[in-house]
């Protein structure tokens, strides 16, 4: 049932959200942080929410849909929005959800938001620490904001000169730096347009970078490596395929946001023996449970599956529940759910 509910709720999402702004603005004259905001813009931002609740209710994570909120939460105090207007915004979706919803299929969700809820009423959650880093990941954020592509593919050139690896140039540079800059983002240090220019300059200079290096003979077998439906992000799953590759696999690399029965399709004409999917977030999630099961049903020879990205990392049991085979935590454990391990 839980299927079915996450699916209403994501085909009537735009009447949900649009519902919800409304009740928001009816019921919170007072919301400074919003109270000049267009319904449009709110409506998007229920929009979002609804999205990460639909995932919470199909995969029963309501723990993980109460992250979500602190994390949103931390994201609009650092641009001035106090978490009552977000409480406000979940009330006001909690009554949409109430109306257009069945009595039995209100009940399901209520605890998601319920939990959600109660994660605003406790004390908030200062933003992570700035970890610790290195020179040239600080010079590789800067190059990649300032958009200097030839400067961000030198320096991981220089990386690799000085006696690494293109893993250990990816480990120990490039995901960190873009960890980084998402950090930034969440802080409001950086807007959206300067994080999608970090993005752009930092895949040229691994596509530059991998250009120069030779991939030994493959001979470990073959490998799918994609996103799925919904997903975003591409860069990690990205330099899941460039160091597999280089590991000696045969890798058909599908990018992000690929529909389902694409991937299913490609990974029928590349008989794999790996596939490894790439989310991002709770959103995103059931997507991945999805492919894992039509995978499992449609590929003559079963692959061994992994999953990876920060749906996972936050939740170190998802991967169970999507139906994976095992879960790489960064780069180096990608690699190692990659093979399976002798008892």
């Amino acid at each position: 049932m839980s299927v079915v509910i996450a699916r209403r709720i994501r085909d009537q999402a735009q009447v949900l959200a649009d519902d919800a702004a409304r009740r928001f603005f009816g019921d919170n004259p007072d919301c400074e942080g919003w109270r000049d905001c267009e319904a449009t813009f709110l409506a998007e931002e229920s929009r979002q929410h609804l999205a990460f609740l639909a995932g919470a209710i199909e995969l029963s994570r309501e723990a993980a849909f109460a992250s979500y909120v602190r994390w949103a939460a931390r994201v609009l105090e650092s641009r001035s929005i106090p978490r009552s207007c977000l409480a406000g915004i979940l009330r006001a979706t909690e009554a949409a959800l109430l109306e257009h919803l069945s009595p039995a299929e209100f009940a399901s969700v209520a605890p998601a938001v319920g939990a959600g809820l109660a994660a605003l009423a406790v004390e908030p959650e200062s933003m992570p620490a700035e970890q610790a880093a290195s020179a040239a990941i600080d010079a590789f954020v800067l190059a990649c904001l300032r958009g200097e592509r030839g400067a961000a593919s030198t320096l991981l050139a220089d990386a690799v000169h000085r006696g690494g690896s293109l893993i250990e140039a990816y480990a120990s540079v490039v995901d960190p730096a873009l960890r980084e800059i998402g950090r930034l983002w969440e802080v409001n240090q950086i807007t959206v347009a300067d994080e999608h220019t970090a993005t752009a300059v930092a895949q040229v200079a691994m596509a530059r970078l991998h250009a120069n290096l030779a991939p030994p003979e493959p001979h470990r077998g073959r490998a799918v490596v994609t996103g799925v439906e919904g997903e975003l992000h591409q860069l990690g799953a990205l330099m899941v395929a460039d160091v597999l590759e280089m590991d000696g696999w045969d890798v058909r690399f599908l990018g992000t946001g690929t529909p389902l029965r694409d991937v299913v399709s490609a990974a029928r004409g590349h008989s794999p023996n790996l596939v490894a999917i790439s989310a991002m977030t709770l959103m995103t999630a059931p997507s991945v449970r999805r492919l894992v099961t039509e995978l499992r049903a449609s590929l003559a020879a079963a692959p061994r599956i992994i999953v990876g990205g920060g749906a996972f990392r936050h939740d170190r049991t998802l991967w169970r529940t999507v139906g994976a085979d095992a879960f790489g935590e960064d780069l180096p454990g990608a690699l190692q759910a990659a093979t399976p391990q002798n008892p």
